[in-house]
């Protein structure tokens, strides 16, 4: 984040740690203030739950290293019986579960290009685009961007309600 997008004389700016920062909380307080509430209410993981994703990571891990798939093309190592039961004893137990390497290089890349394609041709949009002025406007009237929480000028990093892209 340059220095020119946050600093400003009476200004008032908050770089969250994620890096997204905010502008114009000195006029517009909604959005800092929304951040805060949301740091003072959501609790990060405790060390134990931390533990337990740790070890589930390492049980799939396992899993997919001794994995022999039954044909050449068959590289759903998630299927077995084994893996299902980490899967579902994960979500049963912490009401979630993260599988990483989920998909093969050969299946990941096509989906990577096609996601690339549609982005290319303009099948993508801002999130914001859908915010605008119709039906579903959620955000109230465009040019009473209090705070630019739409990020209108799409200035990378900086905080917005609607900032990803949508097909």
């Amino acid at each position: 984040i340059s220095r020119a997008e946050v600093v400003m004389e009476g200004g008032l700016a908050a770089i969250l740690p994620a890096g997204i920062f905010i502008t114009g909380c000195e006029a517009n307080p909604k959005v800092v203030m929304y951040e805060l509430k949301y740091f003072l209410t959501v609790a990060p993981p405790e060390p134990r739950d931390l533990g337990l994703l740790d070890a589930m990571m390492e049980d799939l891990s396992k899993l997919k290293s001794r994995w022999r798939p039954g044909s050449e093309t068959d590289a759903r190592w998630w299927k077995s019986d084994e893996a299902f039961a980490v899967i579902t004893r994960s979500r049963a137990e912490q009401k979630m579960c993260i599988i990483d390497g989920f998909l093969p290089e050969h299946e990941l890349q096509p989906l990577q290009e096609t996601a690339l394609e549609l982005r290319k041709e303009g099948h993508m949009e801002r999130g914001i685009m859908e915010q605008r002025q119709g039906d579903r406007s959620f955000f109230g009237d465009e040019r009473e961007n209090q705070a630019d929480f739409l990020n209108i000028a799409d200035r990378p990093r900086k905080w917005t309600v609607q900032g990803d892209h949508r097909i």
